[in-house]
């Protein structure tokens, strides 16, 4: 796994790609080019936030240095911002949270689900399906899905169990009933 960003528009399409030299699976670096992308679109009035891919499996918070990131960042632009994190657990439920410091509705799409407070910061799971940008970033992430059952490699991107377990009618019945 290595870390990735993305730059997201107003309308939820991706801006740019943030795959910077020096990247690793606990680094993601920033970059003039980053800079110059965000400042752009802010002053465009298009960019809507930022998500990148953290290691490690189950719900993802930011870490202090994302978090004091975030702040600089939007004390510079003057105005908050949407950050996401996605985890790399592997499974079709990736941990997938958004972090702010003003509330955010409930009428979004995926929902957002308050789950904490972290460095100052509300943190808010995602339920629903998940934007298409999301995928495209674990894959650039090089992270590969995982079994919900056994946490063995599935088939294809985005499917909830391996070959072994596809087979399994009662497990598939339990998983579409969720």
């Amino acid at each position: 796994m290595i870390e990735t960003g993305v730059l997201i528009d107003i309308y939820g399409n991706v801006l740019a790609w943030h795959e910077p030299d020096g990247r690793s699976g606990g680094s993601l670096p920033d970059s003039p080019r980053l800079w110059d992308l965000i400042w752009r679109y802010h002053e465009a009035k298009v960019l809507l936030g930022f998500a990148h891919s953290h290691p490690g499996t189950g719900p993802c918070m930011p870490s202090r240095e994302d978090t004091t990131t975030f702040e600089a960042i939007e004390n510079a632009l003057g105005r908050s911002l949407h950050w996401w994190i996605v985890a790399a657990d592997g499974g079709p439920i990736a941990s997938f949270v958004i972090c702010t410091r003003t509330p955010i509705g409930v009428d979004e799409n995926p929902m957002p689900l308050p789950i904490a407070q972290h460095n100052g910061w509300m943190v808010y799971q995602m339920l629903g399906s998940f934007p298409s940008w999301v995928y495209e970033l674990r894959h650039r992430s090089k992270v590969t899905d995982r079994c919900t059952a056994c946490g063995k490699p599935v088939p294809t991107q985005g499917a909830p169990f391996c070959s072994e377990h596809l087979k399994d009618q009662a497990l598939r019945q339990a998983w579409e009933e969720l």
